[in-house]
């Protein structure tokens, strides 16, 4: 949960597509009402992470389940009306699904939780690659659980 005002959210799914809109977009509802539809979805994806657009200077650091992680710049994220199907944010290998994402500058450091092992970076240290590769490999033997700005 998070509170915006007429800012941009970007949405990721588990199978590495995101979505960035505008916030004023989704009307307010009563809490009788299902929604709106804001990211097409494919069978069995799901979405992973929101993330709210306060600092548009900050890069989109993205971590697949494996351990491989990459910064991507916001402006490769075009804003889209809401209930488009997204742009693929990274490759993923077979069996791999986006675990966490964060905005994040070169100053901000960021911990990885794994399941074995927890490393923490700062966002420098992060790789800004393009939105088709898959990243380096940023914490090894171990699934990413979580990923937080500290």
């Amino acid at each position: 949960v998070f509170l915006v005002k007429d800012e941009d959210i970007i949405l990721i799914t588990e199978f590495g597509n995101a979505i960035r809109f505008n916030s004023m977009e989704v009307g307010a509802t009563s809490r009788a009402t299902s929604g709106v539809k804001v990211l097409g979805l494919k069978p069995e994806d799901a979405v992973s992470v929101a993330l709210p657009i306060h600092d548009k200077t900050d890069e989109l650091a993205v971590f697949a389940g494996k351990g491989y992680g990459k910064k991507v710049q916001l402006t490769e994220l075009p804003a889209q009306k809401r209930g488009g199907k997204g742009l693929a944010v990274i490759k993923l290998e077979e069996g791999d699904w986006v675990a966490d994402a964060a905005l994040v500058n070169n100053d901000d450091t960021i911990l990885i939780v794994g399941n074995l092992s927890s490393v923490c970076i700062t966002g420098k240290d992060i790789p800004s690659l393009g939105r088709a590769s898959i990243g380096n490999q940023v914490i090894r033997d171990s699934k990413v659980l979580s990923v937080s700005k500290v």
